[in-house]
């Protein structure tokens, strides 16, 4: 608790006391790192494709096909490449209109962007992110289009209560410098959203702009409880989404403070139960036995108020100011940890998958093109038998038929004929060794190429292996999660 005297040093004790920028920034960075560490793997996957590629071009010894399928595992290579580098975290805020959900934006971003009111006031979807390069300033699109406006024109097109608002589903693209926030600066997107009560194809606007999200925050106003219509929305996303990492915020618990303290309790105890029994029965994102685990998931907040103490708007701090302010820091605490393991997970794991895949068949391409100079000789022992019977049957076939006809009358030239041809396909066959020794030899150095790749494909085998240890074991869920 803090008197009214010191209010100013309690309130900057309490914002630099929890969730440092340091300790954020920390937690964030496991998804640049994981990112940095797949990219690392799949360009060296590139560079030993490339060598292998040149190492067996125009080799007549290798069969049809081989190549067209490399070639294709180079197109698959540097499609995911450029993928990996646009990957970036996602949040998406969702509920009732007037629940705080740009509120809660600001006070994250630390600074007033969006349209916040009293009121429905968000028109559209407001994605939040990073511009692409530093010479780059803040702007706004709408859409696909291409035309930069100022920051300035969000207050008229997201904005319910302008006349020049934009319609639901349509997405406008907030682009701020990096350096406006740590959140941006790790290349989080954050996703506002129109109230799930304003339009019924909402459903539609979640696989457009929301499906990819890797945590949700549902924003309750704390003046009212759930409503049915959020509970079945939140009931419809594990269909298309599977378990979604859910914080559920009880907003503007400022605005209920003058209620008497039962009273307060009250609401708070009520809030707490529905959002339990959302995240228990409704999700099964926790088991029944793991209540705790759950509710540490559940903030009692009041986001504006956050905002304006950051901001020095509000300089006074009475207990209660202070415990919700406490329970915002602790829900930024909470929030880096979560979004960077459920990203990695989200964004990386096909990906780690993938590049599993395309090693194991890349391996197997090698043994099956690796000939060493004995089994080479094997085979063209074979390949000569082979010939050998091939021209016995044909020689037999064409003596059966001249000795059908003609028997005793044509015996000596069909003999000299033979002879003669014997001879040509003795010829042709030395020939067709000396080609196939000579393949033999340069094959030779293209045996040891493919040894020393699938030494390296091995090196990279490694590598996924450990990236899974590192990254993906711990972006398990928190125990008492289910999978």
């Amino acid at each position: 608790m803090c008197d009214s005297d010191s209010s100013d040093s309690c309130i900057s004790s309490l914002l630099s006391s929890r969730t440092t920028q340091s300790s954020s920034s920390a937690r964030l960075s496991e998804f640049k790192d994981a990112r940095t560490d797949l990219l690392d793997v799949y360009q060296a996957i590139k560079r030993h494709l490339e060598i292998m590629m040149a190492a067996l071009k125009d080799n007549p010894l290798i069969e049809e096909g081989i190549m067209e399928q490399l070639q294709g595992y180079q197109k698959k290579v540097q499609a995911i490449d450029s993928m990996l580098m646009r990957k970036r975290m996602k949040v998406a805020f969702f509920g009732r209109t007037s629940s705080g959900k740009s509120a809660v934006i600001n006070a994250m971003l630390h600074q007033r962007i969006l349209p916040s009111a009293m009121g429905h006031t968000t028109s559209c979807f407001c994605e939040v992110q990073a511009t692409d390069g530093e010479a780059v300033e803040e702007h706004v699109r709408i859409g696909a289009e291409e035309q930069h406006l100022d920051l300035d024109s969000l207050q008229d097109l997201a904005s319910a209560q302008s006349p020049r608002s934009l319609p639901p589903h349509t997405l406008l693209h907030v682009n701020m410098p990096r350096s406006r926030c740590i959140l941006l600066d790790h290349d989080v997107v954050l996703m506002d959203t129109p109230g799930v009560d304003v339009t019924a194809q909402m459903d539609d606007c979640i696989d457009r702009y929301c499906l990819d999200a890797d945590v949700f925050v549902l924003v309750i106003n704390d003046e009212s409880t759930m409503s049915r219509v959020e509970r079945q929305f939140f009931k419809e996303v594990p269909e298309k989404l599977s378990l979604p990492n859910l914080f559920i915020l009880n907003n503007q618990l400022d605005m209920s403070s003058c209620q008497e303290f039962e009273m307060q309790h009250f609401v708070l105890e009520q809030h707490e139960k529905r959002s339990l029994q959302l995240l228990i029965e409704k999700l099964g994102v926790y088991e029944p036995n793991k209540v705790t685990e759950a509710k540490s998931r559940i903030y009692h907040v009041s986001a504006l108020e956050a905002l304006q103490l950051r901001m020095g708007t509000k300089r006074e701090l009475k207990d209660a100011s202070q415990h919700r302010l406490e329970e915002f820091l602790r829900f930024e605490s909470d929030f880096p940890a979560c979004l960077a393991q459920a990203a990695v997970r989200t964004k990386f794991e096909k990906h780690l998958v993938s590049a599993k895949e395309m090693l194991g068949q890349l391996s197997e391409q090698i043994l099956l093109l690796r000939w060493t100079p004995d089994a080479q000789e094997r085979s063209y022992k074979v390949q000569y038998s082979e010939y050998l019977q091939r021209k016995l049957r044909a020689g037999v076939t064409h003596m059966n038929m001249i000795f059908g006809q003609q028997i005793w009358q044509h015996l000596m030239v069909a003999a000299r004929h033979l002879n003669a041809q014997a001879e040509q396909n003795m010829a042709d066959l030395k020939s067709q060794i000396k080609e196939s020794c000579d393949c033999m030899e340069s094959n030779n150095e293209l045996h040891l190429k493919l040894v020393d790749l699938q030494s390296k494909v091995g090196l990279l085998e490694d590598r996924l292996n450990a990236f899974q240890e590192l990254h993906m074991r711990s972006c398990s869920p928190a125990q008492g999660e289910r999978v």
